[in-house]
């Protein structure tokens, strides 16, 4: 929890700091699939690494460069319902990248996510037992292309490498079974649209 509040004091304070050429950035975006299945139903299964994110953040490029540096801070959340119960997967992923900005409105990037507190909640049917895991604080790596629409708006394709560790002393049936495991794969690649401010 320390570690946490230290990231998300070291976030706040990179985009406050005014830079010259820099701009504000937001983005949403959606992951179809992505990591292992933590749930198993009928209809959708909940994956650790896929749903829904969006994050805010700085972008820097010096002048007559063609490099940028971009900072953001967002949230990732992905649910599942299913009849008597429900479960989500919720972290707060924390973004450094670097990018190559090409002549044909195309970029390129690499870097590194820490994902902040790592949550699965599961409220399970009646007879079934709840679960509830807070994964240790991730370190992953990224790679992401970017398509720029105009001088404001961009798309944006992104792959992160991460998995997500039990805290110390516990383990993890896998939703289709099998022997206890202490870590679970959360990679994903996601597609987003942004802002620039």
């Amino acid at each position: 929890m320390k570690s946490s509040l230290n990231a998300l004091l070291v976030a706040g304070s990179m985009m406050a700091v005014p830079v010259a050429n820099a701009e504000y950035i937001a983005s949403v975006g959606f992951a179809p699939v992505g990591g292992e299945d933590l749930v198993k139903t009928s209809g959708e299964d909940l994956q650790a690494g896929a749903g829904f994110y969006a994050d805010i953040g700085v972008l820097h490029q010096p002048e007559g460069s063609a490099i940028s540096y971009q900072a953001t801070f967002g949230l990732k959340l992905n649910l599942v319902s299913f009849e008597g119960g429900d479960a989500d997967i919720f972290s707060l992923p924390l973004n450094a990248m670097v990018f190559y900005n090409g002549d044909n409105k195309f970029r390129f990037g690499a870097g590194f996510t820490y994902e902040l507190s790592p949550e699965y909640s599961l409220n399970a049917p009646s007879g079934f037992s709840d679960n509830n895991i807070e994964f240790d604080d991730s370190l992953g790596f990224s790679l992401e292309m970017g398509y720029l629409l105009n001088e404001k708006a961009f798309l944006g394709a992104r792959y992160t490498s991460i998995d997500y560790d039990m805290p110390d002393g516990q383990v993890l049936i896998p939703s289709g079974g099998g022997a206890p495991v202490t870590s679970i794969d959360a990679s994903n690649l996601g597609f987003h649209i942004g802002l620039m401010f």
